[in-house]
């Protein structure tokens, strides 16, 4: 299963995926994670592994590739499915960013029989919902830009 959702964040490009490539974020990007740790390579890199440990699950994510602040590829992995994402940035003016993910999920075990009786309309519900949350989480969430006491890390 395919498809594409976006969001337009108020916020300049930098800071929209600086949100995404600081692992102090991980938090505040996914509702409900309640810790991680990285098990190959430094996160957020080519090649880095990463076990996002969530109440009910665990799910491994695996960088793809970093091009950031233009796209990253994640891939996302669990007992019944494994989900590439790409998120791409698009800088729109000096204040805001399109935020595009295409997603591609793929069906383990049992729940590839049941796929077909899945609404695609479900999982990009699932998915806006997070880009909501990014969106708002960036534009609240983050130091201006310009403010002297942004945080470095």
């Amino acid at each position: 299963m395919k498809y594409t959702v976006e969001i337009v964040i108020d916020s300049p490009l930098g800071e929209v995926t600086e949100f995404l490539s600081n692992p102090h974020h991980l938090a505040k990007r996914m509702k409900g994670l309640q810790g991680y740790q990285v098990l190959r390579g430094i996160y957020g890199q080519k090649g880095s592994r990463t076990r996002l440990i969530f109440k009910r699950e665990t799910i491994m994510e695996t960088c793809m590739e970093n091009r950031l602040p233009y796209h990253f590829i994640g891939v996302y992995e669990s007992p019944w499915v494994r989900n590439t994402v790409r998120n791409e940035f698009l800088s729109i003016d000096s204040f805001q960013t399109r935020y595009r993910t295409r997603q591609e999920f793929r069906f383990k075990g049992l729940l590839n029989v049941f796929r077909y009786f899945i609404p695609k309309a479900i999982f990009r519900q699932q998915s806006m919902k997070y880009l909501v949350n990014y969106k708002w989480n960036v534009e609240n969430q983050l130091p201006v830009l310009n403010k002297q006491w942004r945080l470095k890390f």
